[in-house]
C-alpha cells in the first residue's frame, strides 16, 4: 500500500508534461486557425463572395484534420439564398450609335418592366408613346427620399403615356444613386432606366434636340450559394448534441476563428472519448446574418440523426468579455441547462448570465424550433501577432465538460420561456 504514493510521485512529472504538451498544440492549433481564417476571408465570406467557398473549404480540411467525419452528403452542404433583384446580363442601352456601358453608364431600376424599343424622343419634349428623358435635381433628401422621388416620376409618366423613362443628373452633383437589390416599389409597366452625369452631360446637352435611343431593359431576381460545413460523429444514439459556430462576416469583421477552432477542438476531444451516449454534429454556418441563414435551412431540412436534440452555439469573437470570462443566453430553453452548467464548472472561469436571457442566432433558429440551444459568447479570438493564452484552453476544456454533460439522452427537454 505504502508504494502508491511513490508511484503517485512518479507519474505526475509525466501527466504533467503530456498535459503541457496537449496544452502547446491546442494554442497553436488556434493561432493557425486564426492566421488562415484571416487570409481566407480578407475580402468577406458571406454568401455570394469569392471568399465564402475558399473559407468553407478550408474549415472543411480543418474537420478532416480533427478527425471529424464527414456528414452523409459530404462537408459542404450549399443552399440558395435569395438576393432581390438584380439588372439582367442583356441589358443594353445605345445613345446616337454609342453603346452605353451597363457597369458605368446605366442601370435600369429595380421596378423597371422587360422590354426593348427603338425611338427618336425630343430630349426637353415629354410626348405621349414616345420615351421621356428625365432630369433628377437636388432631392429634398438622399436614399430613401431619393428612391421615392424618381418612382413617383416613373409611375407618373408611366399614367400619362410614357413608353419608357430615362432618368439622369441635372446638378452639378452626380448622385451616389446605386441599384437596389432590395427596393420594395411595386413594378412598373413600361422600362425605367438610370444614366450617369457623364452619359447625360454628352448626348442630353441639346435641349432642343433630339436624340436616338436603343433600349432593352429586364430585372431578374438575384440568388446566390451559401455554405454549411457540417461533419457528423454517428455513435447510432438517440440523441444527437450540435456544436455549431458561423463562419460568414462582412469584408473587414472579426472571423469568429476562436469559435471555429474551438470546434476543432471539441470535435477532437469528442473523438477521443470512449462513450457513445450521443451523436455530434459539428457545423460551421455560412450565408449571411451570423449563419442564421445557413442554420435556417439546415433546421428545415434534416431529418434522423441529423436533426439536434440539442444545439450549443459558439459565438467567441467578442473583445468586450475579456480573457477568462463566458457569457451563456439561452439557459431558459431547457431546465436541464443549468446542472449541466454547474457540472462543467472551472472556478478559475467566470460564467456571466445575461439578465435578458436572448439567445444569438444560430442558436436562435434551433429554439423557435422547440430544441433546446445556448449560446456561448466570449473573447478567443486570436489577433494577429497574439498568442492565445492558457485561459483560452481551460475555457475549451470547460466547453467540453459541457457538452458531456448535455449528451446524456433525456437530459435537455424543451422549455418554452415564459412570454
Amino acid at each position: 500500500m505504502r508504494r502508491f504514493p511513490f508511484l503517485f510521485l512518479f507519474l505526475f512529472p509525466l501527466i504533467a508534461c503530456s498535459q503541457r504538451r496537449t496544452d502547446r498544440r491546442i494554442t497553436e492549433a488556434l493561432k493557425e486557425v486564426a492566421d488562415s481564417l484571416r487570409v481566407n476571408g480578407a475580402g468577406g465570406t458571406i454568401a455570394g463572395t469569392p471568399g465564402q467557398l475558399t473559407q468553407a473549404g478550408y474549415i472543411a480540411e480543418l474537420m478532416k484534420e480533427s478527425g471529424i467525419p464527414p456528414a452523409p452528403g459530404g462537408y459542404l452542404e450549399s443552399f440558395s439564398v435569395d438576393e432581390g433583384k438584380m439588372p439582367a446580363p442583356s441589358c443594353a442601352l445605345t445613345i446616337a450609335g454609342n453603346p452605353v456601358s451597363p457597369d458605368s453608364g446605366f442601370f435600369p431600376l429595380p421596378y423597371s418592366a422587360s422590354g426593348s424599343l427603338h425611338d427618336t424622343p425630343l430630349v426637353s419634349v415629354q410626348e405621349q408613346g414616345s420615351v421621356w428623358i428625365i432630369p433628377v435635381g437636388d432631392p429634398s433628401g438622399t436614399g430613401n427620399a431619393l428612391s421615392d422621388s424618381i418612382y413617383q416620376k416613373a409611375a407618373q409618366a408611366a399614367a400619362d403615356g410614357a413608353s419608357a423613362v430615362v432618368f439622369y443628373t441635372a446638378s452639378t452633383r452626380d448622385h451616389s444613386f446605386q441599384f437596389d437589390s432590395r427596393d420594395l416599389h411595386p413594378a412598373l409597366g413600361i422600362p425605367v432606366v438610370y444614366v450617369t452625369k457623364t452619359v447625360a452631360t454628352r448626348y442630353f446637352r441639346n435641349d432642343s434636340g433630339s436624340v436616338d435611343l436603343e433600349l432593352h431593359s429586364s430585372v431578374i431576381g438575384k440568388v446566390v450559394k451559401g455554405y454549411d460545413v457540417v461533419g457528423f460523429i454517428d455513435h447510432h444514439a438517440p440523441a444527437t448534441i450540435l456544436i455549431c459556430a458561423h463562419f460568414d462576416h462582412p469584408e473587414g469583421s472579426p472571423s469568429n476563428s476562436g469559435a471555429i477552432g474551438t470546434l476543432m477542438e471539441l470535435g477532437r476531444m469528442t473523438q477521443e472519448e470512449k462513450s457513445s451516449g450521443a451523436n455530434y454534429l459539428f457545423i460551421v454556418f455560412g450565408g449571411r446574418g451570423n449563419g442564421i441563414e445557413g442554420a435556417s435551412w439546415f433546421g428545415s431540412q434534416k431529418t434522423g440523426s441529423l436533426k439536434p436534440d440539442a444545439v450549443i452555439n459558439l459565438d467567441l469573437d467578442r473583445p468586450a468579455f475579456g480573457q477568462g470570462v463566458l457569457e451563456v443566453s439561452g439557459l431558459a430553453t431547457s431546465r436541464g441547462w443549468q446542472p449541466a452548467l454547474v457540472a462543467a464548472n472551472d472556478p478559475k472561469i467566470t460564467v456571466k448570465i445575461p439578465e435578458e436571457d436572448s439567445l444569438i442566432s444560430p442558436g436562435l433558429v434551433f429554439a423557435r424550433q422547440g430544441i433546446p440551444a445556448i449560446t456561448v459568447s466570449g473573447d478567443l479570438e486570436t489577433g494577429q501577432g497574439q498568442e492565445p493564452g492558457k485561459s483560452q484552453v481551460r475555457q475549451i476544456r470547460m466547453l467540453y465538460k459541457l457538452v458531456q454533460a448535455s449528451a446524456s439522452p433525456g437530459k435537455l427537454s424543451y422549455n418554452p420561456p415564459n412570454r
